[in-house]
């Protein structure tokens, strides 16, 4: 037994957290219209990242193969990435 590969459990680890966050918020805004602005944006903006980020994906696998931690820091980002938008867009929409 190799033993436990510490980046790819913080990977889903971080995954899990942000995942819960973007579910909490969307519970917890679910019947306010005005938040409809944030899902829309923080999506707009983590869809260019998961296609960018496929596009690298795609450019290492021809280049040289990856292994699953490869794909794991991916959705790390790209989760991150998500949560981020949606803190930001609903902070802006709160002040305004």
């Amino acid at each position: 037994m190799n033993g436990i590969n510490w980046q790819q459990l913080i990977a889903g680890i971080i995954m899990i957290v942000m995942i819960s966050y973007y579910i909490f918020v969307l519970f917890k805004t679910k019947d306010n219209p005005k938040f409809d602005y944030i899902f829309s944006r923080s999506s707009q903006i983590t869809f260019i990242s998961f296609v960018l980020g496929m596009a690298i994906l795609i450019v290492r696998i021809i280049v040289k193969s990856i292994n699953l931690t490869w794909l794991l820091d991916f959705g790390a980002v790209i989760t991150i990435i998500n949560a981020v938008c949606i803190a930001y867009y609903r902070r802006i929409k709160i002040k305004k």
